[in-house]
């Protein structure tokens, strides 16, 4: 029974040490069914560009994105509890004969919506977090893929293949590459090898990252040089070191490492999104009630129309004209609530509306008290130099003796 034991151990072993070295043999190059052409080299040159945008600025861009996201989301949630007291305010008040399970079924509307709201700002906070963490690990994963830009041969990132992949210029003469076409590499050779040339020409991929990062290899996948058969290996000393080779793919297990890491911050900040856009619609419906009971409508009116457009329904007035809220648009209902004026105010809030205009005015007052009393310093200096100038002069009154 043990030594059963043992041996499945050793063969599950063997499994993962084997899976583990057909992905570092990834590098490895083959006899190819023909040099890489220049739609190739396109195609690499555009995965490499993808993937140098998602390391320099995309990762960043998505985690401002969600940040951005989970900041409105914020103001959300505490606007909804805002209007929502309200709202809860003036169906007793200001509607006291209107339908008591109406008021009821208003309140809950209400306290539902913040409920909710407080709940996605939570896990959109969790997600953040985790987001800040991919996009560290997609940039590290990023930097791996491109390798140093270097001329050095063991070095496995994308620059590196495009820097040495067609070889090294032999003799006076310059003979072409035995793996890639003329057209695919620069005429005058970098340090005797002959550079692959990206230039502009290659396909700019749309979409989100990861989607653009998809595209950008699966284009490569398709347009690179085959195996010939045969599992022949190539580019060694003596073994088949005049055919063409396959591109060498040593970055592929970076590649994969960002792929991952990109999907999953990608799909965390499209969580957060979703978050932002329910809690905007929230937002909304109790608005919506709020002004309409402002204008006089009854808690049954009111819940009708908010619940309408918590389900996304826009306004369907006859006339848009009409001096009444629940004609107006969500886009209007969304500005108007945000840019209504609410207690209680946070530190950010209270240094805008409160703080800075008053550093202005005392600025202003300063500036001011130090115009006047330059005003009054000089006043006081012509004076003075009045007074001495009177008592320097000689006296005009003649001593008769």
């Amino acid at each position: 029974m043990s030594r059963t034991i043992v041996l499945g151990l050793g063969f599950v072993l063997l499994v993962c040490c084997s899976g583990k070295l057909a992905e570092s043999s990834s590098d490895a190059q083959h006899v190819a069914d023909g040099k890489l052409s220049r739609d190739g080299a396109n195609a690499l040159c555009a995965l490499k560009e993808t993937v140098q945008k998602i390391g320099t600025e995309g990762a960043d861009n998505l985690v401002k994105k969600a940040e951005d996201n989970v900041t409105h989301l914020k103001d959300y949630r505490k606007r909804v509890g805002y209007f929502g007291s309200q709202v809860i305010s003036l169906s007793g008040r200001a509607d006291p004969d209107s339908d008591d399970d109406a008021k009821k079924e208003l309140k809950e509307f209400c306290e539902e919506a913040e409920n909710e709201t407080r709940g996605d700002l939570r896990d959109a906070k969790e997600l953040y977090t985790e987001i800040e963490k991919d996009a560290k690990k997609s940039k590290e994963a990023a930097r791996a893929t491109l390798g140093e830009e270097t001329k050095d041969t063991d070095s496995k990132g994308l620059s590196g293949v495009l820097h040495r992949h067609c070889g090294e210029s032999q003799g006076k003469n310059k003979a072409p590459s035995q793996h890639c076409d003329t057209d695919v590499y620069n005429n005058e050779s970098d340090g005797g090898k002959y550079t692959i040339s990206c230039g502009t020409d290659h396909t700019h991929h749309r979409g989100d990252a990861s989607a653009r990062l998809h595209k950008a290899f699966d284009e490569w996948e398709s347009k690179k040089p085959k195996k010939a058969g045969g599992n022949l290996k190539c580019g060694a000393a003596g073994e088949n070191s005049s055919s063409p080779c396959t591109v060498s793919e040593g970055w592929k297990e970076n590649y994969e490492e960002l792929n991952v890491s990109l999907s999953t911050l990608e799909e965390n900040g499209h969580h957060i999104e979703n978050a932002t856009r329910e809690g905007a619609k929230r937002l909304t419906s109790v608005y919506l009630a709020y002004k309409m009971l402002k204008e006089g409508k009854t808690a049954g009116e009111a819940l009708q129309e908010a619940k309408s457009r918590l389900e996304g329904n826009d306004t369907d007035c006859p006339d848009e004209g009409k001096n009444d809220s629940k004609c107006l648009s969500n886009e209007d209902l969304l500005s108007g609530a945000r840019d209504h004026f609410i207690f209680p105010l946070t530190i950010p809030e209270l240094l805008m509306y409160v703080g800075i205009p008053l550093l202005v005015v005392l600025i202003g007052v300063v500036l001011f008290c130090i115009f006047r009393a330059r005003k009054k310093d000089k006043k006081e200096d012509v004076a003075s130099g009045s007074v001495h100038q009177g008592k320097g002069m000689p006296s005009t009154n003649i001593d008769p003796f």
